[in-house]
Order: C-alpha cells, then sequence, then structure tokens
C-alpha cells in the first residue's frame, strides 16, 4: 500500500464490514489522513474495535460511520 500523502478516503457503500475494516488498518501508510468515510458497509462492533486499536487513524478530524451495523458495544 502507498497512501502516505492521502488525505480523505471515501469508501462508503462498499460492503467491506469488519474484515475489511482489518485488512484495511493493516496498510499502515495513512499518516496524513484527515477524512475517512466507511458509511454503509456492514462494519459491526468488531469493526470499531479495530479502528480503535488502530494508532494510525489518530490524526483523523472527521470519521463517518453512519448506516452500519454498530450496536452498543461499538
Amino acid at each position: 500500500c502507498k497512501f502516505d500523502k492521502l488525505e480523505k478516503l471515501d469508501l462508503s457503500s462498499n460492503e467491506i464490514g469488519n474484515n475489511g475494516v482489518k485488512h484495511l488498518i493493516d496498510c499502515k501508510q495513512f499518516d496524513k489522513l484527515k477524512e475517512l468515510s466507511l458509511s454503509s458497509n456492514r462494519i459491526g462492533d468488531n469493526g470499531v474495535e479495530h479502528l480503535i486499536d488502530c494508532k494510525q487513524f489518530d490524526k483523523l478530524e472527521k470519521l463517518d460511520l453512519s448506516w452500519n451495523k454498530i450496536g452498543d458495544n461499538g
């Protein structure tokens, strides 16, 4: 992966799910990412846990997780 200059990423409506989130954070090349949209992707509590544990997204200013399957634990 080579996304070290990317500031905005919209992956809405791609049905990536929890496993997709895990693969996304495995990339580890999002140093300058400020906005990430993951709306309508069938992401659940487990996917949110992956995002929270990921230090590479600490600089995010905007994260869109609307229209997913996130419950109270997420």
